[in-house]
């Protein structure tokens, strides 16, 4: 092989190199996503037991990270006017190896999954609107089976309040309820 021939073979490989690695995004870890977003804005609570959560900002974007054994396992990406086009090239950029199904409705949401392959695991996305603000949230499969089986956990020990027997007097106004404080404080 001649030099010039190294030389474009040793290129492609690094450009194909540098686009698997800029492909990655669930995965990551957290030095990644500080050399890829910048260093986070804050460090949130995270949603599920036992991971760690950040939040960074890329130009208008906010990227809500959390992270399990030092690896990002579920991303959040929000934005005014997260159009679908942006959408989905994020649904690209975060599908590594595996390929999404075509988008399916569940519970006002748009949801996609990416079924595991070859020693990858499944990788779930699923795009929303809250008021003006339009979220797309990517999970690896881990993250959502640990976060069903937390939430299933929840609320199988959440005591229930028990209900009146007896109806509240006509003019009664009910105590205000405390402000709630849970995992999405500071979020």
């Amino acid at each position: 092989m001649t030099t010039r021939g190294l030389g474009l073979m040793v290129t492609l490989l690094g450009s194909l190199v540098g686009t698997e690695a800029a492909r990655a995004r669930l995965g990551e870890t957290r030095e990644e996503c500080v050399a890829r977003y910048g260093a986070p804005v804050a460090e949130v609570p995270a949603l599920l037991e036992g991971a760690t959560g950040a939040s960074f900002l890329k130009g208008e974007i906010r990227i809500r990270m959390e992270f399990l054994e030092g690896r990002a396992a579920f991303v959040s990406f929000s934005r005014r006017g997260l159009g679908q086009e942006l959408r989905q090239e994020l649904l690209e950029l975060n599908a590594g190896p595996l390929t999404w199904n075509p988008p399916g409705e569940f519970l006002g949401r748009t949801c996609w999954t990416a079924p595991g392959r070859a020693g990858e695991a499944a990788r779930h996305a699923s795009a929303y609107q809250a008021a003006e603000v339009a979220y797309l949230d990517l999970a690896t499969d881990r993250w959502a089976k640990a976060m069903k089986a937390q939430q299933a956990v929840q609320f199988a020990v959440v005591p229930r309040a028990a209900e009146s027997a007896a109806p509240a007097p006509t003019g009664a106004v009910a105590p205000a309820a405390p402000a709630a404080k849970g995992k999405l404080e500071g979020f």
